[in-house]
């Protein structure tokens, strides 16, 4: 398990991470990831995928 809480990801390329059973509370992500995409990632350990 990873523990990435507190981390600001909004200047990251997170295009196809995987955030599966990481801590992320208290993160910044990116714009163009919307909150469905991050909840996807961390239940099932989809890859991320950004908008546009």
């Amino acid at each position: 398990m990873s523990d990435l809480r507190g981390v600001d990801f909004r200047e990251a390329r997170l295009e196809g991470a995987s955030l599966a059973q990481a801590h992320v509370s208290r993160c910044y992500f990116p714009e163009g990831i919307p909150a469905a995409e991050l909840q996807l990632a961390l239940e099932h350990g989809t890859r991320i995928r950004s908008r546009g």
